[in-house]
């Protein structure tokens, strides 16, 4: 309900508001002639102003109060309704009880706003997964969000993308190419979420590599159009053991078998790719560990040489004071990569989760390992190099990308999830220009649209997505000067490549912590 004064404004706002389910009472207002600091006087006119309006409010209470109690009981019958018409996912819906479904009336920051059924109350829940990683702002980003899709779904609507051009998508590939694609990256390709993303920077990365290895053959690519797979073999994807780059076929197709692919999910699933196994980095019994990739299996255990700081890995400057025998472990690396890899032809792509791996159950990675994969990869098996950064980049990890952690530029990197500060779906895939000049095609044989990229989505680059991503960069890079300072922000942000970029973002998990639970 809306309170108004006798301004003559109900007449509009009952205009304005019709439809909306809001009811507008007329309340008339306190004009007092005493001043507060009379205060005899000024508590008299209180009185009888509320004496003379107690009639209106009485009403405007009943109506607040009839609309929250049509609220509740409409929430109490949600989760009957909810588990009779919905399909969950990843979830088995033999095994949810109806106390399972959680009721959220909203969202505020990084709280729901979540129904409690027995008390009939609505109280705060800590939104512990970031639903989905995919939350970063808070209420006041928020809210301000949602003025800005407004305003750009009035401006806009939707926008068919190709050779179109606007403001929201020219600005948002403005932000990608000088942020996480700064020095390295020339395009960006739209799609419209995290797995989409990876499913476009297969085919970039399959097509560099068979242009590559034609080119090695001192042919052209596209001389191979009908021999195919008889000329260069069945292509797979190098890929670590655990991987996880979501649910559509190609996605599925580069990871090996599990509960996520396996026959019984989709008996289509054909598993193309050479796994390697990960060395991994643990906290246990309060102290770092590398456990070393099979076959060695073994633990390094830096004891009190190492700082309670996992950001310790990610400095070679603090490696060497640790003792860390970088060279050695190199080695031996590398000997494990090239018994995994080795015996392998026609790999067409190294796709990584870089730093962690969310869904194969949060596990850190020694940088030092990716780095030596990642420079097998170019170096002997000749391959482009893609990052799948939807859960990792974008600041989840402190860094805007994970290669100002790592110290390698990929060919191709995948961002989704935090690109929209989790208000609306958009994922994208950046791309070096010798990946794009792989789909040009000035031969006059009338082939010429066939050899581009032939991928898109109905919602490609749509103004919606692309405002809610200026946004969020703004956001995040007026946060980071904020924490940090303006001079030290501005220092880190164009070392992109040192590795030391300064963390300005909230920690919910202290060092501390994480170290007496390991213990």
């Amino acid at each position: 309900a809306a309170l108004t004064s006798n301004l003559n404004n109900t007449a509009a706002l009952q205009s304005r508001l019709a439809g909306s389910g809001t009811t507008v009472r007329n309340v008339h207002p306190l004009r007092s002639k005493a001043s507060v600091e009379d205060s005899d006087a000024y508590l008299d006119e209180l009185d009888t102003w509320l004496e003379a309006v107690s009639g209106d409010m009485e009403v405007l209470v009943n109506d607040l109060m009839r609309k929250h109690d049509l609220r509740v009981a409409e929430m109490r019958a949600w989760p009957e309704e909810a588990l009779g018409s919905f399909w969950y996912p990843f979830a088995q819906h033999a095994a949810i009880e109806e106390d399972g479904v959680s009721l959220v009336d909203s969202r505020e920051g990084n709280y729901l706003s979540t129904f409690d059924k027995i008390s009939g109350n609505v109280s705060q829940t800590f939104d512990s997964c970031a639903s989905w990683w995919t939350q970063g702002p808070d209420l006041s980003m928020q809210l301000e969000m949602g003025r800005k899709l407004g305003h750009a779904a009035s401006r806009y609507g939707h926008v068919i993308f190709p050779t179109n051009a606007h403001k929201p998508v020219l600005d948002c590939t403005r932000h990608l190419l000088s942020g996480p694609g700064q020095g390295w990256a020339k395009r960006v390709f739209y799609s419209d979420n995290g797995s989409t993303a990876i499913e476009v920077a297969l085919k970039m990365a399959f097509r560099k590599y068979l242009s590559d290895a034609a080119a090695r053959m001192g042919k052209s690519f596209f001389k191979f159009e009908v021999e195919g797979e008889e000329a260069f073999g069945e292509i797979k994807v190098v890929t670590q053991r655990g991987a996880y780059h979501g649910d559509t076929l190609a996605c599925m197709n580069a990871t090996e078998k599990s509960v996520f692919n396996g026959w019984a999910q989709f008996p289509w699933n054909k598993e193309a790719c050479v796994v390697v196994e990960p060395a991994y980095l643990q906290q246990k019994d309060g102290a770092w560990v590398v456990k070393l990739p099979h076959p060695s299996d073994e633990e390094l255990n830096y004891g009190n040489k190492m700082p309670c700081s996992l950001s310790a890995f990610f400095d070679d400057c603090k490696q060497v004071l640790l003792r860390r025998d970088a060279e050695a472990l190199e080695v031996l690396y590398w000997d494990a990569i090239d018994m995994a890899l080795g015996p392998h032809k026609s790999l067409g792509a190294l796709l990584i989760e870089p730093v962690c791996q969310g869904a194969g159950g949060m596990k850190f990675i020694d940088p030092l390992w990716q780095r030596t994969l990642i420079r097998y990869c170019r170096e002997v098996k000749q391959i482009p190099v893609i990052f799948d950064e939807i859960f990792v980049g974008l600041y989840r990890c402190g860094a805007e990308s994970v290669r100002d952690l790592l110290g390698v530029d990929p060919d191709i990197a995948c961002y989704g999830k935090l690109l929209t500060g989790g208000q609306v779906p958009l994922g994208v895939t950046l791309a070096t220009e010798e990946i794009f000049e792989c789909f040009l095609d000035n031969n006059q044989d009338g082939k010429g649209k066939q050899r581009a990229l032939l991928h898109g989505h109905s919602y490609t680059a749509y103004p919606l997505g692309c405002s809610a991503a200026n946004f969020a960069f703004e956001k995040y890079n007026a946060l980071l000067k904020r924490e940090c300072g303006k001079a030290k922000w501005k220092a880190n942000y164009n070392s992109t490549s040192s590795g030391k970029l300064v963390h300005c973002f909230d920690r919910y998990w202290d060092e501390g912590s994480v170290r007496q639970i390991s213990q």
